[in-house]
């Protein structure tokens, strides 16, 4: 595996003297002998990164770990290049804060008439340099928010120098995106030719360096295939490209959890914080997930190869099974019309898009494409009915029918049972009680299995944890075993709420903290003291 190249000497961090000699954990300063590195380790300790970025053949540049990092470790703390709306489908945000803008409309830029969070808001200034740009044509009836992004980018070139290079050095694929792919149509059409037409063509000659078709391409490839999507102030999707971070390869059981600031008033807004999510060993390459965790490999995989350009072989990926949950397993219907044996059929080459599926019981086989067919009509059927605010009979009634068809533990059936659990409030009969219990223990294990270290199941698994100890304490009253209840649920709230713990505030996970806080709080008040 090559590394970095050959680096240049540096000034000594201690006495400015030329050196060759670097720290071997970070690569980032030169020292001209031991004694200077030995001085100078109590101030660089904090600021050295404990990975190297190396290179190869088959993932370019990618992380790894100089020595051993525990659980929680911090391997890095970095601001973002550039912050926005996404280029497909972006959330209408204020250009300041990215918040979502005032519901009124009333408050807008004077000067571009975008919508912003309020008159007064604490990040306006963080709006001046694309405005400058977007006053060419003001419309409050056609807001640029796909524009804003790929602008923010170019206009580093005047206003940042360093973080325009930065960028430019980040993989845009642009071998797998040019003139005749779907990508360059769609992007050409929904960004490059509006930021160009409305505003980009009508600027002074000399307004920027480079804004031309080819650089707006290679820009949006970078954000495509770099940047993070990010939940912003008060939960608004937004994305955010992070130089280094973008840098971490891709698992579908991760070793890394990221956080953020999010104060949109602060100097780093959006700044990421990445820790290790499980111990790290010396050598181990540094993993992120860019996809759900809930997805199914199927739906992982091409995503992976639209957006990133690579098809992931990883250990969950060729296991039909994934990890043993079932997570795309269909109940068997029966060969040659004999009925159900009570088997699962799961892909027999999940690294294979056609693989047929088999049951693991009966000859039953099924081709991929049915597969994907019958996966799809379920997949419609219930996005239609979570966005209609469904009671909880009708999500009932949804999973029953979706037990007919598919595995316990399928994706579908998982979000739709997550959603019914929270609506079974207290007062349920003893049976239905224990039910709920059941299915909350059930999906655990699930995360657990998908997740071992915490890293992107936290959430639902703090509500898993949370709607068991409500169900467990009920029952414990019932049953004559509330000392034994009590301290299960105080178990339960503890494990979410140290899972729940890095989520900075007005995330979705911090906001559910303070629900499992208020839980604990409960709880802890009605245990007798000693």
């Amino acid at each position: 595996m090559a590394g970095q190249g050959e680096e240049e000497d540096a000034p000594c961090e201690v006495c400015g003297t030329l050196a060759a000699r670097r720290c071997a954990s970070c690569r980032l300063v030169a020292y001209c002998g031991r004694q200077h590195q030995k001085e100078h380790w109590p101030a660089h300790k904090e600021l050295c990164r404990p990975f190297q970025v190396q290179e190869s053949a088959s993932l370019g540049r990618h992380l790894v770990a100089t020595r051993r990092l525990e659980a929680g470790a911090l391997l890095l703390a970095e601001a973002p290049l550039v912050t926005g709306p996404r280029l497909r489908e972006p959330a209408a945000l204020c250009p300041g804060c990215l918040r979502a803008p005032d519901p009124s409309g009333l408050a807008r830029c004077p000067r571009c008439l975008l919508a912003l969070c309020g008159a007064a808001c604490p990040a306006l200034k963080a709006h001046q340099p694309e405005c400058a740009v977007l006053r060419v044509e003001p419309s409050p009836l056609a807001p640029p928010y796909a524009l804003l992004t790929p602008l923010r980018c170019l206009l580093l070139q005047r206003r940042h120098p360093q973080r325009w290079a930065q960028l430019l050095q980040l993989e845009a694929h642009q071998d797998k995106r040019g003139p005749g792919t779907d990508a360059y149509r769609e992007l050409r059409s929904s960004v490059v030719e509006p930021l160009r037409s409305r505003f980009l063509s009508k600027l002074p000659p000399d307004a920027l360096p480079d804004c031309s078709e080819a650089t707006l391409h290679r820009v949006c490839g970078i954000l495509d295939v770099n940047a993070m999507e990010v939940r912003g102030v008060g939960g608004a999707d937004c994305v955010a490209l992070y130089p280094t971070a973008c840098l971490m390869e891709h698992s579908c059981v991760p070793n890394t959890r990221h956080g953020f600031d999010v104060d949109p008033a602060g100097p780093h807004h959006l700044r990421l914080s990445l820790r290790a999510a499980a111990p790290i060993a010396r050598g181990e390459h540094v993993s992120t997930m860019y996809t759900h965790a809930l997805w199914a490999t199927h739906a992982r995989r091409a995503h992976l190869r639209e957006t990133k350009h690579f098809t992931c072989t990883c250990r969950r990926c060729a296991d039909p099974s994934e990890l043993g949950t079932c997570l795309a397993g269909l109940r068997c219907l029966g060969a040659l019309g004999d009925g159900s044996c009570g088997g699962t059929q799961l892909p027999t080459e999940p690294l294979r898009d056609d693989t047929e599926w088999r049951c693991d019981r009966c000859p039953a086989a099924v081709p991929a494409a049915d597969v994907e067919e019958l996966v799809a009509h379920l997949g419609d059927e219930v996005d239609a009915v979570q966005a209609d605010r469904p009671t909880a009979p009708q999500l009932q009634a949804l999973l029953d029918k979706l037990l007919a068809l598919l595995h316990p533990h399928h994706f579908h059936v998982f979000a739709v049972l997550h959603s019914l659990l929270q609506l079974l409030g207290d007062g349920l009969p003893e049976d239905r009680l224990r039910w709920k219990a059941e299915r909350c223990r059930d999906l655990l294990g699930v995360c657990r299995a998908l997740d071992p270290a915490g890293a992107r199941l936290s959430l639902y698994s703090a509500v898993l944890q949370l709607e068991l100890a409500r169900a467990t304490r009920e029952l414990g009253a019932r049953d004559g075993t509330r000392a034994g209840a009590v301290a299960e649920a105080l178990a339960l709230l503890r494990s979410a709420q140290r899972s729940l713990q890095p989520e900075p505030q007005g995330f979705p996970g911090a906001r559910y903290r303070d629900v499992v806080e208020q839980e604990l709080a409960k709880v802890e008040a009605a245990v007798p003291t000693q």
